[in-house]
């Protein structure tokens, strides 16, 4: 889960850029042999 008030669409292209890093990170904290693709969407109607 991650919020952002401003910019969102800069937001979810930023760390879809970032997934394969964050990916790699995930690996090494949780020692998984293979870590799914992470895609990161904006989901408009999760907000009041």
């Amino acid at each position: 889960y991650i919020s952002s008030l401003k910019d969102t669409e800069n937001v979810v292209e930023e760390l879809n850029r970032k997934s394969g890093y964050i990916r790699y990170l995930l690996g090494n904290k949780i020692k998984i042999r293979k870590l799914p693709e992470l895609h990161f969407i904006h989901i408009p109607e999760l907000l009041f």
